[in-house]
């Protein structure tokens, strides 16, 4: 009988040297880019990597696009609602190791209550160890969603019958994760 315990290794996101951001067309040839200031995330993994489990968790109220009047609108009902649903999250399913060193991140992702399959592209870009002697890991991860199938269904047609807001939202992540234990 075997009764070796695969051991886990747990990785928390640095909140302080990762950055989230989204970019959507806006008026059909602008885009306009934004960031969340709060979030949190784990990372845990065994032994080969293969195994892993991602967890990342957006508070919408955070969300910043440089304009006042615009983030009060995508926090409103319209797109949002932060006020009844507070967060975004994504939980992966598995992970798909690729050519490069590029990995797949199969996940459900929920924003406002609305739960849907997505898959995220991620770049292992650096492992290092910081001046307290704590290991540090940093990834590039970037993916599209559609709007829609989150029921954020607001539009309006330009003038020449473009919609207002792409249907897709371009997400990108740099992020550094801290080895615990």
């Amino acid at each position: 009988m075997n009764t070796a315990v695969a051991s886990k290794t747990v990785w928390t996101v640095n909140p302080y040297r990762t950055q989230i951001s989204f970019s959507v067309k806006h008026m059909v040839s602008f885009s306009v880019v934004g960031c969340f200031e709060q979030f949190d995330g784990t990372y845990e993994t065994g032994d080969d990597g293969d195994d892993a489990v991602v967890r990342l968790r957006l508070r919408v109220d955070s969300l910043d696009t440089r304009n006042a009047s615009r983030d009060a609108h995508l926090k409103s009902d319209s797109f949002l609602n932060a006020a009844k649903y507070p967060f975004i999250t994504f939980e992966s399913v598995s992970v798909e190791r690729a050519e490069g060193g590029l990995r797949r991140l199969h996940g459900n992702m929920t924003i406002r209550n609305v739960t849907r399959p997505v898959t995220f592209e991620a770049v292992h870009t650096g492992t290092f160890t910081d001046a307290q002697g704590g290991t540090r890991a940093e990834y590039e991860v970037n993916g599209v969603i559609n709007r829609k199938d989150f029921g954020l269904v607001w539009d309006a047609l330009t003038e020449l019958g473009g919609t207002v807001v792409s249907k897709e939202i371009r997400l990108n992540a740099r992020v550094e994760l801290l080895k615990r234990g």
